[in-house]
């Protein structure tokens, strides 16, 4: 299941009718059969995870007056490349355990692509209130962040 609670990603779905009239015909008459195809929607197949494969390690987390700081390893231990925006990290902060509330993107952080194989560190400055609770996401994964 992915981190967004969609059992699979967002996809364009089209439906289409075919007028029988545009058949091609000889004498009057259709050369075989007119189709009927159901207009249900077939059962959508999960997409494979952008992010399997990946390996995060919490590093260090730290506050100061007004911000929260968070250090990360990142491993992408696949054999494909996996492209990091600022909405694949994020933060939601609150007062009750396992804030459900806004998600904050990592504003600010360059995309970058992490290579098969290749670690990387990324120090991420937080604006923080004083709140209880954290929970940080990364790509698929989420983490409950304590002091």
């Amino acid at each position: 299941m992915r981190s967004s609670g969609l059992p699979t990603a967002n996809r364009p779905l089209i439906l289409a009718s075919y007028p029988v009239e545009q058949e091609l015909s000889r004498d009057g008459g259709f050369i075989g059969q007119p189709q009927y195809f159901p207009t249900e929607i077939p059962t959508l197949t999960p997409l494979s995870d952008p992010f399997a494969g990946l390996d995060v390690q919490v590093i260090e987390m730290s506050t100061l007056p007004g911000q929260l700081t968070t250090r990360l390893l990142l491993y992408n231990g696949s054999a494909a490349s996996m492209r990091f925006t600022p909405d694949d990290l994020w933060l939601a902060l609150g007062y009750a355990e396992r804030p459900a509330g806004l998600r904050v993107p990592a504003e600010g952080m360059a995309s970058f692509e992490l290579l098969p194989k290749q670690a990387a560190d990324a120090t991420l400055v937080w604006v923080w209130d004083g709140e209880l609770f954290r929970v940080l996401g990364v790509g698929g994964w989420v983490f409950g962040l304590e002091l």
